[in-house]
């Protein structure tokens, strides 16, 4: 009998003779004679109560291919498209952006986990955690992103989630279900801050949102004011989704002058958005989305601000621009077991600044848009776990050689334009 043995009997027995060394209970300890050591209340109420959560763990893995006929905005190796590039002529008097590219890409697959726990303050709580692989700049794709993290708290007639969530101007309710990344981006905006969300239900039919939200940029940071949201929403459980979303927004673009005075000056910006989605007897679903703002560059769509061009302070004062999008998407249901199509199509607009502005000093990302096309009919063929999907993407940019001080196009370039292709092999689990 080797040493290992010997000493596995040996702690065999003692756990027989002495249980409450070993986890036994006081019980069969007092049978022995033998008293175990009570905790004080102190000692009871210090440790912490283990509460049964429910994990369900869902996801998907993407395979996307994708081909442009011309040089386009992109990010995240082209899996996320914007629009066709303004032309760009070459020393042979060419087109140089008038090329062909391809890619392939998985970083938009994603892992989400939802938690149910018990009841807290008398409400249902539940979690929710997602993630992909698109990073946060080109220069790190197929690293972890976070896309959601928040608890929520459902009470009979109010809600209110805490975390990382869609902004209310996105509206989820009614996201085209397109097969490119990026739900219909730059029509459809992206914005996902950090934010406490507050519903209350009016009724059964009505229900109003409030939201204050704080994203990542250091310019909303140093304003000291969160983002600041309503909504009032329309939801008939069967065929009919609608809203109205309002908001409001401060940034500082600068804490210092270029004498290193200390600047207040601020830019603020307002949106109006209105959505819905109509579903027909027949299983069709007509959606429809509409959005006016100022300086939604925050939101993923064109726009920005400037200094104002008559202000010559040190502190000088700020105009945004203002931008108004829209778009039109018809589903059809599940045909045959297997088949859906749909159609996509967005319009966008600059709608120029409100005072005007020195170009030069402009924080306008994708300087130069004046309008955007896009058209795009999809196809998806759905079996069990797995689908396949294929898009053709029509887009059409038109782009300024010279802006005006009130950002609007004295010259324009010829619209560029771009098909782009694209075929998904999704497995959902």
């Amino acid at each position: 009998m080797n040493g290992y043995m010997k000493k596995a009997i040996l702690v065999f027995l003692c756990a027989a003779c002495c249980p409450q060394l070993y986890g036994g209970g006081t019980e069969t300890g007092a049978n022995l004679g033998v008293l175990s050591p009570q905790p004080d209340k102190d000692t009871i109420y210090r440790q912490p109560r283990k509460f049964p959560v429910q994990i369900a763990v869902g996801g998907r893995v993407d395979v996307l291919a994708f081909y442009d006929t011309y040089a386009s905005q992109t990010t995240r190796g082209g899996i996320h498209y914007y629009f066709p590039l303004a032309p760009l002529e070459g020393s042979a008097g060419v087109d140089v952006n008038e090329h062909g590219t391809m890619g392939f890409g998985v970083a938009s697959s994603r892992l989400n986990a939802k938690f149910t726990a018990p009841d807290i303050f008398n409400a249902k709580t539940t979690a929710y955690f997602e993630v992909d692989f698109m990073g946060n700049s080109d220069n790190n794709i197929n690293t972890i992103r976070v896309r959601h993290a928040w608890f929520n708290f459902a009470w009979v007639r109010s809600n209110l989630r805490l975390g990382q969530s869609y902004l209310m101007s996105v509206a989820e309710d009614i996201s085209p279900d397109v097969v490119s990344f990026g739900g219909g981006s730059p029509f459809n905006p992206i914005s996902r801050p950090i934010q406490i969300v507050y519903t209350y239900k009016l009724n059964d039919l009505f229900d109003v949102s409030a939201s204050s939200s704080m994203g990542l940029s250091p310019r909303q940071g140093t304003s000291n004011v969160p983002e600041f949201q309503g909504r009032v929403r329309i939801d008939n459980k069967k065929n009919l989704i609608a809203g109205v979303v309002m908001g409001y927004m401060s940034v500082r673009p600068r804490t210092m002058t270029d004498d290193t005075l200390k600047a207040h000056s601020r830019v603020t910006a307002a949106s109006l958005s209105v959505f819905g989605r109509y579903t027909f007897p027949s299983g069709y679903k007509l959606s429809a989305y509409s959005i006016w703002g100022e300086n939604l560059s925050t939101m993923d769509m064109t726009g920005g601000y400037a200094k104002q061009l008559d202000d010559h302070s040190e502190d000088y004062k700020y105009s945004p621009t203002r931008t108004w999008s829209g778009w039109l998407d018809m589903a059809s249901p599940i045909i045959k077991r297997h088949w859906q199509w749909g159609v996509f199509a967005g319009f966008q607009k600059n709608l120029g600044a409100t005072k005007p502005i020195d170009v030069n000093t402009a924080f306008i990302p994708w300087y130069g848009i004046d309008r955007l096309w896009r058209v795009a009919p999809r196809l998806y063929f759905i079996y069990n776990n797995v689908t396949f999907g294929f898009e053709y993407m029509y887009n059409r940019a038109s782009w300024a050689k010279v802006m005006a001080p009130n950002y609007k196009p004295l010259e324009l370039y010829p619209d560029t334009q771009d098909n782009r292709i694209t075929f998904l092999a999704r497995f959902n689990f």
